[in-house]
């Protein structure tokens, strides 16, 4: 149902930037911009509801393949139980989109040594979307808005058997 709704507003969408479109090619005298902005100025005004998306994505995919790593000291976790220290959030400043980041970590329980960490993000859809409220996480249109490590977290604990515990 959701995207049925999504064709509906960007159908609406369509027209409403036709008739900018129109508008802003009527209000230019000269014929030579005039041939210029015509064939770019209904694309523009199509891509417009998604553009922060656009930029925010390439930060998200900048931040996650530079910050989006893990962090294990295989030596001292060999068969040896770990206490989960939690997974806070915080916000991200200075992204165009709101970036949530979770910062996972064990620690080692007879000296609270950090062994094992790895940050996930989660990134909101942009303006766009979030203003429409159709989705319930506000997830990006254009990208993926999670990234994690590269999928050796989950495998860690059963190759190394690592008993988890929680803190308590």
């Amino acid at each position: 149902m959701t995207g049925l709704l999504l064709i509906f507003v960007f159908g609406v969408w369509f027209v409403i930037a036709k008739w900018i479109a129109s508008k802003i090619i009527d209000d230019i005298r000269s014929p030579k911009i005039k041939k210029v902005v015509k064939p770019l100025i209904l694309p523009l005004l199509m891509f417009a509801p998604l553009a922060d998306e656009v930029i925010g994505g390439v930060q998200f995919y900048t931040l996650c393949k530079k910050s989006a790593v893990l962090s294990v000291d295989e030596d001292k976790l060999r068969n040896k139980i770990v206490l989960s220290q939690g997974a806070p959030s915080t916000y991200l400043p200075g992204y165009f989109l709101p970036i949530r980041q979770q910062h996972w970590s064990y620690a080692n329980p007879d000296t609270g040594e950090i062994v094992i960490s790895w940050n996930a993000y989660h990134a909101k859809g942009g303006l766009f979307i979030r203003s429409l409220g159709i989705s319930q996480t506000s997830a990006p249109l254009t990208f993926n808005g999670v990234c994690y490590p590269d999928g050796t977290w989950p495998k860690i604990f059963k190759n190394l058997n690592i008993t988890v515990k929680d803190k308590k």
